[in-house]
């Protein structure tokens, strides 16, 4: 059974954010009320085990005490034997506890699944965000989850633990995928004082045929932005 994530969404047509996000956040609240739900029959079914206990706890011992009290029979006496063999399997029923071990069972396994499913998503959420933050072309941003996604944990905040630690080798295989790496590693120094603004190849101030020609080479979208906010005209 395909599990209900981006990936499975996709691969049926459906590939705006808005329409992913909006799907996996109603999911996930499908999930939390089935939890809820079913945990609270679990609670109801731990209530009546244990006050069904406490009764036949009390019956066991009566009867225990009745089997105490009778006397000592001749070994050959089949009559008392046979009473005796009933009060024991009498007994032995009411402590029988399978039913109620076998509903948390299965009980366990459901949660433990839908935890499973519910931190995957919260992570796959979480990474996203982070990496589309971290000025991440959003076309790549999808096989930058599905490439770190197994390597990353939660914190305590719900937050991408390590995450510079996490996305340092994609950066450095990727860097054109991420704006700013890309510029820090395909952009000339720059002259001016200001070395930590970014350096736009179309300024007049900063003009770098080469660098515009990498550019539009590695990221045609962010070239025409940045020739554009130089103020140059670009011909099609």
């Amino acid at each position: 059974m395909e599990k209900l994530n981006r990936e499975f969404l996709k691969s049926l047509g459906i590939t705006e954010k808005e329409q992913l996000d909006s799907i996996m956040t109603v999911h996930g609240d499908v999930i939390e009320d089935t939890k809820t739900k079913a945990q609270t029959k679990l609670d109801n079914l731990q209530t009546k085990y244990e006050k069904d206990t406490e009764a036949l706890k009390s019956k066991a011992e009566t009867l225990q005490e009745k089997i105490d009290n009778m006397p000592k029979p001749d070994p050959n006496d089949g009559e008392w034997k046979k009473k005796y063999e009933d009060l024991s399997n009498k007994m032995a029923d009411f402590v029988d506890k399978s039913e109620y071990d076998k509903i948390k069972g299965e009980f366990d396994t459901y949660k433990a699944n839908t935890d499973a499913e519910n931190i995957e998503r919260r992570k796959n959420d979480s990474l996203r965000k982070r990496i589309l933050n971290d000025n991440c072309n959003p076309k790549y941003a999808d096989i930058v989850v599905e490439k770190t996604i197994k390597l990353a944990e939660l914190d305590k905040d719900g937050d991408i633990d390590g995450y510079d630690e996490l996305m340092k080798p994609v950066k450095e295989q990727y860097a054109e995928w991420f704006e700013v790496e890309f510029r820090k590693t395909h952009e000339p120094a720059s002259n001016t004082p200001n070395n930590n603004s970014v350096i736009n190849p179309f300024a007049k101030e900063s003009r770098n045929l080469q660098a515009q020609t990498e550019l539009f080479r590695k990221d045609p979208t962010l070239a025409r932005q940045m020739a554009e906010s130089a103020g140059v005209k670009l011909t099609e």
